[in-house]
């Protein structure tokens, strides 16, 4: 898909004989959009939750592509993504406005908990999509030397006896 391109028209007034009128100029921004840039719906995709242990082992997760709903199925549309991570995460993330890929790194084992990561995809201008625009999964961090206590429990049957005289 091509990119939207800005365009500049010069305007100068001028008398009846063509000639410029000193002072009386502007100009008017145009910018040429293609088709998919008119995305009102998007299908989200379902997602994944997922789990990675805080021992430095890079987790990489990419979200499943969006789809275009029936109005915009004649192109194939070119989506900014904007990522909403919880702010203790940012700086172990990395995501791009280009791809669906989140990645995550770290040993932080104060980081243990579960987090929901969001995505939310405009058209390729940064322009907002009305319907289906966002999809989220959740990362369960654990942290690798955490003692897991699994609890037990007993049962004892006592079975009574009678004698029959």
């Amino acid at each position: 898909m091509a990119d939207a391109l800005p365009y500049s028209i010069g305007i100068t007034a001028t008398s009846p004989d063509g000639s410029a009128i000193s002072g009386e100029s502007g100009s008017v921004d145009l910018t040429i959009l293609d088709a998919c840039t008119a995305i009102s719906a998007v299908t989200a995709p379902v997602t994944t939750a997922q789990a990675a242990d805080l021992d430095g082992t890079s987790l990489t997760y990419t979200v499943p592509s969006w789809t275009a709903v029936a109005e915009a199925t004649d192109c194939e549309p070119g989506l900014l993504y904007t990522w909403d991570v919880p702010a203790t995460l940012v700086s172990d993330s990395t995501t791009s406005t280009s791809s669906l890929d989140f990645a995550f790194t770290s040993s932080t084992v104060a980081l243990a908990g579960t987090y929901t990561i969001t995505v939310t995809a405009t058209t390729s201008t940064g322009a907002a999509i009305a319907t289906g625009n966002t999809a989220s999964f959740t990362l369960t961090l654990t942290d690798p030397n955490a003692v897991t206590t699994t609890t037990t429990t007993t049962t004892t049957t006592t079975a009574a006896t009678s004698a029959v005289t």
